[in-house]
């Protein structure tokens, strides 16, 4: 009964990435990556994302999906985050986006890991106009798999930028605790 979430690394060398995904996809649940990594995954197997369209986006995690034998994909950015893939009906994903949502926002604002109370501070920033768009915009779509989408609070200049990735994980990692 558990669930494998393996969160990329935009880092790594190609070489290495493509051996690892292609190794070890059959064994994870769900593939984590930001946007950054979906544009640069996709443009070297020859599928190009644009990041600025979630019909492009949807397009690109398509095709990925076609590509490596996950049950979903977690694509998170700083307007928003979204699973698509199977449906998990024993997991909140939508609770594990918002929280780490919630926490990477969170160290954004303030420079380091939150506090509840300094979370909670963070849930009165409006959310992410790009993110709000999004999310309107996927309930009218026709969908080859499941899709939740949360929107992100919006910051217009984080004061903190290294480790937003790892902090998101550990707020969607959330949703796997019984």
């Amino acid at each position: 009964d558990v669930r494998i979430y393996f969160e990329s690394a935009h880092y790594i060398s190609t070489k290495i990435r493509d051996y690892v995904y292609e190794s070890l996809s059959e064994a994870m649940d769900i593939m984590g990556m930001n946007e950054e990594e979906l544009v640069d995954l996709t443009m070297k197997k020859a599928h190009p994302v644009d990041k600025e369209s979630l019909e492009s986006v949807l397009a690109g995690l398509d095709y990925l999906l076609e590509l490596y034998p996950v049950k979903g994909i977690v694509m998170h950015s700083k307007d928003y985050s979204l699973y698509y893939g199977e449906a998990m009906e024993d997991i909140d994903l939508e609770m594990g986006l918002t929280l780490g949502n919630l926490m990477s926002g969170t160290r954004a604002r303030i420079g380091r890991y939150g506090t509840q109370e300094e979370c909670r501070e963070s849930l009165k920033l409006d959310l992410s106009p790009t993110g709000v768009k999004f999310a309107e915009q996927i309930t009218a779509m026709e969908l080859k798999h499941t899709a939740i989408l949360v929107p992100s609070r919006y910051m217009e200049k984080p004061r903190y930028t290294i480790g937003l990735g790892d902090t998101f994980v550990a707020g969607m990692q959330m949703c796997f605790v019984k």
